[in-house]
C-alpha cells in the first residue's frame, strides 16, 4: 500500500499484473491508513476535509476521489453516500467503504459531519440489506465486522454506540452456524465477543480448520469487479483467527472466577 498523506492513499503499490487499468486512490485505504498510521494533526484535518468533498448529495462517501460529475437531470433522484474513489468520473459507493470512512471520522471526533452516511448504514443493518455482501466485499461478515469496528470507535457518543451494539448483537446471532471460510468465521466470532454473544458452534468449526503448520487457509478479502477478480490472504486470516480464539479463551478464563 502506498501512503500519500498529502492527499490520499492507494490500495495497490504499483500497476496490478492482472489488468492494465490505473486505479485512482481510494477512500477505503486512506481511511485505514489514518486509523493505523496517523500523521500529524494538520495533515489529518486536511485529509478529512478533502474526504468530505467526495460524498454524494445524500452525504454518503464515494469509494474513490471523484473529479467532475456530469450534471444530473433535475428529474433524477439524488442519493448521497460516501464515494469509494478519489475520482469524480467513478462515482462508486459501497457500505463497507462507507463504514471505514465513518470509523475514521468518529476516531477523530468528527462523526457529526457524516451523520447521513451513518443513517444509511443503520438502515442497511436494520433491514438486513447486507446479506449478499456488497460490490467490493461480498460476504455479510465483512459488513458486520466493520459495523463492529465503527461501533467500537464511536465511544464519544452513547446515542450511537448503544443502539448499534444492540442491533448488531441480533444480526450477528442470526449468522451463527452459517457457511463461511476461516476469515468469515473469525470475523463472526470477533463480533460475537464484542456484543457478548456466545458462539461455540463457529469456534469449533474455526479450530477444526486450523492447518498442521498452525495457520489457516487464505480467506476472502475483497473483490475487484471491473476485472472479475477476488483477492484472498492467508496472513490476515490467520491473525484474526488467532485473535478470535485468544478472546474466547480469555472469556472462558474470566468466567471461571
Amino acid at each position: 500500500m502506498s501512503t500519500h498523506y498529502e492527499e490520499d492513499a492507494e490500495n495497490v503499490p504499483e500497476q496490478p499484473s492482472f489488468t492494465n487499468m490505473n486505479p485512482p486512490n481510494d477512500l477505503d485505504t486512506t481511511s485505514l491508513a489514518l486509523q493505523v498510521m496517523p500523521p500529524d494533526n494538520d495533515t489529518i484535518t486536511s485529509m478529512l476535509d478533502n474526504m468530505l468533498k467526495y460524498t454524494n448529495p445524500d452525504g454518503i462517501p464515494y469509494v474513490k476521489h471523484p473529479r467532475k460529475f456530469r450534471k444530473k437531470s433535475r428529474k433524477q433522484k439524488l442519493t448521497m453516500t460516501c464515494q469509494v474513489y478519489f475520482d469524480r468520473t467513478r462515482p462508486r459507493i459501497d457500505p463497507v467503504v462507507c463504514l471505514n470512512v465513518l470509523t475514521t471520522f468518529h476516531i477523530y471526533q468528527r462523526g457529526d459531519q457524516v451523520s447521513k452516511a451513518r443513517e444509511w448504514i443503520w438502515d442497511i443493518l436494520l433491514h438486513r440489506a447486507y446479506l449478499n455482501g456488497t460490490n467490493y466485499y461480498r460476504t455479510a461478515e465483512w459488513f458486520l465486522f466493520w459495523v463492529y469496528r465503527f461501533t467500537k470507535n464511536a465511544i464519544h457518543d452513547r446515542n450511537i454506540q448503544e443502539p448499534f451494539t444492540t442491533l448488531l448483537k441480533q444480526r450477528i446471532q442470526e449468522r451463527i452456524g452459517m457457511p463461511g471460510d476461516a476469515l468469515a468465521l473469525a470475523m463472526r466470532l470477533t463480533v460475537c465477543h464484542f456484543v457478548d454473544a456466545q458462539n461455540y458452534q463457529d469456534m469449533q468449526r474455526l479450530t477444526e480448520l486450523q492447518c498442521e503448520d498452525g495457520g489457516w487457509e487464505k480467506g476472502y478479502l475483497y473483490s475487484i469487479p471491473i476485472v472479475g477478480k477476488e483477492i484472498y490472504d492467508r496472513g490476515f486470516t490467520t491473525a484474526l483467527a488467532m485473535q478470535a480464539i485468544r478472546e474466547e479463551r480469555q472469556r472462558i478464563d474470566s468466567s471461571e472466577f
